[in-house]
């Protein structure tokens, strides 16, 4: 469990580099300065997710790891733990700052419990869909799966967003609402099966790799 800890701890200290970036962004489409501040909630764990993933992925950093007293399993796990945990810290930040700038505009302070949940969801699924890609492309091929998460992302934010203000899909979060507590397990439950195929996934791969 400490080799776990301070695994994770390590991707937290190279994250650092990026926080003055991640703080510019986050302001730039918060509702302090966006009319419609929702896409926030996806784009930011986002690119946590993948700036956290990629903190060190050099080969002579990988190399280094792999030859540490853990083994590859833990390696992977610590991804997982790392990019959770900040995935939730930056959906967190998301909504004090979107709060903050409610209350600066002297709007009432709106949440909308279902709709944070299904973005939240969203999000594990999109991290137990890229860090399997992430381990199976490598470092030359995870520079192009950057770009193209980023860009997934950033397209699927508004995608989503639009998709919420639909009518149909209006009519389902109001069934979700009428049962909170069902809907809710539902989709932990699915969220937790796929972060567990997931792990699997990376974790074969990752253990095969040649470094």
């Amino acid at each position: 469990m400490s080799s776990l800890i301070h695994l994770v701890r390590k991707d937290l200290l190279l994250l650092q580099r990026y926080i003055w970036l991640l703080c510019i962004y986050a302001v730039v489409f918060s509702g302090f300065v966006q009319s419609d501040s929702s896409p926030l909630y996806g784009m930011l764990p986002g690119m946590v997710l993948i700036l956290a993933l990629n903190a060190d992925m050099r080969l002579p950093s990988q190399q280094f790891l792999v030859n540490l007293p853990v083994r590859r399993s833990f390696l992977v796990l610590s991804k997982y733990v790392s990019a959770f945990a900040l995935m939730l810290v930056a959906f967190a930040f998301c909504m004090l700052l979107n709060a903050g700038a409610d209350l600066v505009h002297g709007q009432a302070v709106t949440i909308h419990p279902v709709q944070l949940l299904s973005i939240l969801l969203t999000q594990i699924l999109f991290m137990a869909i890229y860090i399997p890609l992430y381990y199976w492309l490598g470092l030359n091929g995870a520079q192009y799966l950057n770009v193209a998460m980023i860009i997934v992302v950033m397209i699927g934010s508004q995608l989503a967003t639009d998709l919420l203000s639909r009518e149909d899909t209006l009519r389902l979060s109001e069934a979700m609402t009428a049962h909170p507590a069902i809907a809710g397990l539902l989709g932990v439950c699915v969220a937790a099966l796929a972060v567990v195929i997931s792990f699997g996934v990376s974790n074969n791969i990752f253990a095969r790799r040649d470094l």
